[in-house]
Parts: C-alpha cells; sequence; structure tokens
C-alpha cells in the first residue's frame, strides 16, 4: 500500500465508519479503495490528489452499499456524530463527514462532493449547531475520529487483500501512454527545428538589422563625422577606427553614403554609413559580433515592414545595406553595382 501514505489510509477508514458504523465493512471497502488508487498511482501528483480522489471512490462505493441506517451500533461513542450525519441531506452528508476529519482545506470537502456554497454554508451551520448543543465542538470531533485506528492485524489483512486484488488496466492506457511518448518525441524534434531556424543566418541577420536600425534611430547624430563619396572608398576610414582589412564586395563599392561613425553592438563595433538615396544605412561590422564567422559565413536577403535588406560576408567581416523601400527597388540597385551579390537566404 505505497500510494498512500498510513495516515491517509486511516482518514479513508474514518470516513467509512462515519458512514457505515460498521469495522467490518469499512475496512472492506478502504482495501477496495485502496486497491483501486494502487493500479491508477500514476494519474496523480501528490499523495493529496490520490487521498481526495480515494475519498471521492470511497464515498460512491458506501452509497452504493452498506447503508449506516442499516449498520449495527458498534461505535457508541460517535453515535452523536453518525446521528448528526445521517440526519443532514445526502448531498452534504460525505462532505460533512469529510469536514470532520479536519484533513482538507476549508471549503475542499464541498467542492469535491459538487455541493452549492449556499447548501454548504447551510448545512454546516446546521451541523455544528447541533453538536454544539450536544456538547460537541469541531476539536472535540477530530479527538474522537483520531482514536478510531486500524490494529496492526487490520493492516495486514488490508495489505493482502490490496495485493491480491486484480490490477486493472483500461484499454486504452497502453494507447495513450505511447501516444505521450510520440508526442514528446514530436516536441523534442519541433523544439530542435525551431532552435535551429532561430540561429540559421537569415533569422539571426533579420534580428541583428532590425536592433541596429533601432540603434541608429535612438543614437540620432551623435559621433556621425563626415564622409561623402563611396564605401568602395572607405577602407582608410575603417582601418583607423580600428576595422582592418575590409574587402567590399563589388556590388555594394559605388554605394554613396553621407557621413560614417562606429557604434557598440552586440559585444563588438559596427561602421554605420548613412545613405540619402534611396534613405538607408549601410554598415560595415566583424561576422563574429553577428555570429556568422567561420562555416556561418553567408550573404542573402532579409524583408521587415517597410525595409528591404542585404547582406553579405567578405572575409573575416559582413557587409549589410538596409534601405527604406520595397525589394523591387532594391534588386534594381544590385543590378546597378554588377548584380554580384547572391540572393541566397530569402
Amino acid at each position: 500500500m505505497e500510494v498512500l501514505a498510513p495516515a491517509f489510509i486511516e482518514d479513508l477508514f474514518r470516513f467509512a465508519l462515519l458512514h457505515t458504523g460498521s469495522r467490518e465493512f469499512a475496512l472492506a471497502r478502504v482495501a477496495e479503495v485502496v486497491s483501486e488508487a494502487e493500479a491508477r498511482a500514476g494519474q496523480w501528483r501528490t499523495q493529496g490528489h490520490r487521498f481526495l480522489w480515494a475519498v471521492r471512490l470511497l464515498s460512491d462505493r458506501l452509497e452504493k452499499g452498506h447503508r449506516a441506517s442499516e449498520a449495527p451500533s458498534e461505535f457508541p461513542e460517535i453515535a452523536e456524530l453518525r446521528s448528526a450525519i445521517e440526519a443532514a441531506k445526502p448531498n452534504v452528508r460525505s462532505a460533512l463527514a469529510l469536514e470532520c476529519l479536519g484533513v482538507v482545506k476549508p471549503g475542499e470537502a464541498s467542492q469535491l462532493f459538487c455541493v452549492r456554497p449556499r447548501d454548504w454554508r447551510v448545512a454546516t451551520v446546521w451541523f455544528w449547531s447541533r453538536l454544539a448543543s450536544e456538547g460537541l465542538n469541531e476539536t472535540q470531533v477530530q479527538a474522537q475520529l483520531k482514536a478510531f485506528k486500524l490494529s496492526p492485524e487490520e493492516v495486514l489483512t488490508m495489505a493482502q487483500a490490496v495485493a491480491q486484488a486484480p490490477r486493472r488496466r483500461r484499454a486504452g492506457d497502453r494507447a495513450l501512454g505511447v501516444a505521450a511518448v510520440l508526442l514528446g518525441v514530436l516536441v523534442l524534434l519541433g523544439w530542435l527545428a525551431w532552435e535551429r531556424w532561430r540561429e540559421s543566418p537569415a533569422v539571426l541577420m533579420r534580428d541583428h538589422m532590425t536592433r541596429l536600425l533601432d540603434l541608429n534611430r535612438e543614437s540620432g547624430v551623435a559621433g556621425l563625422e563626415a564622409f561623402e563619396g563611396k564605401v568602395g572608398e572607405s577602407a582608410d576610414w575603417l582601418f583607423l577606427h580600428g576595422m582592418e582589412g575590409v574587402q567590399m564586395p563589388p556590388a555594394f563599392a559605388q554605394v554613396q553614403v553621407a557621413a560614417a561613425r562606429l557604434v557598440d553592438f552586440n559585444g563588438g563595433k559596427v561602421a554605420q554609413f548613412p545613405t540619402l538615396s534611396p534613405p538607408g544605412l549601410f554598415m560595415v561590422a566583424d561576422a563574429e559580433t553577428l555570429g556568422l564567422g567561420g562555416e556561418r559565413s553567408d550573404s542573402g536577403r532579409v524583408k521587415f515592414g517597410e525595409w528591404s535588406g542585404v547582406w553579405a560576408a567578405t572575409g573575416p567581416h559582413v557587409v549589410l545595406w538596409m534601405v527604406r523601400s520595397d525589394d523591387a527597388v532594391l534588386d534594381e540597385l544590385l543590378r546597378a553595382h554588377n548584380n554580384s551579390v547572391g540572393s541566397s537566404g530569402r
């Protein structure tokens, strides 16, 4: 009987006694319920959840079996308590019996047995008022019930009954288990695919370009230096600003720029060259800064909002050009500059 702690099993026994008044019948029904809980142990995360499920099942078994009014009076010490429970409306009896044990949170008993809040308030006020007229309060009731315990022999007998009871497995359990495993595999594969897609050059560059545009807007004119000419003529300026050996791809060499500056980005430096016609931004960065070093070197195109962009890896560097226009305008500009940048990554 590992699925339920001994204290919970004894509480089930006390719950059954309140319903039946028969020790033998209570033990038999509790053994059935504990056996059922053992067979379905994987359905719950905690002992508390198993106990509540077992109480609800035990209540159903008791209602269908031995009625309290038919039971012999084996326990006169709880006769008043059992009489008060029996005098209550049928839909609240089990909730009241569970409440008497003092092992659930306030209101949990009524929720478990689907008693409406108004009915529950009326029932509890009536119930405890009746017991108070007999000189019993909640603490005394709980103390009376705690006195009822399983003997070592009864624990052994119940354990044997649970062990011998057939373990019923629902027909769909195996199918559900297989489906759960397959779903887990699919989720794992989907996550791996998502991670691989998210780290692809095209997705990385789209994210970088969006952030670089935001950085450019936030920076305003701070740090801009006069630089009128073509980016193919920027080697000396880049060298003086710590970016040595940049080889400008021919397709970009003729791009006209109006100014230049160096900004901090992603732990590295990025050179920014604003363009005027069409409005845009040309940039040069270390490939490692953009996560495109080594085998990840690439070239491609991206589109986000009203911006179109293209990038190309050139040795240890990456050049990026973003223009505020659609792809058709960017295509025309690229063809005008020898059309030498591939369109991979679309």
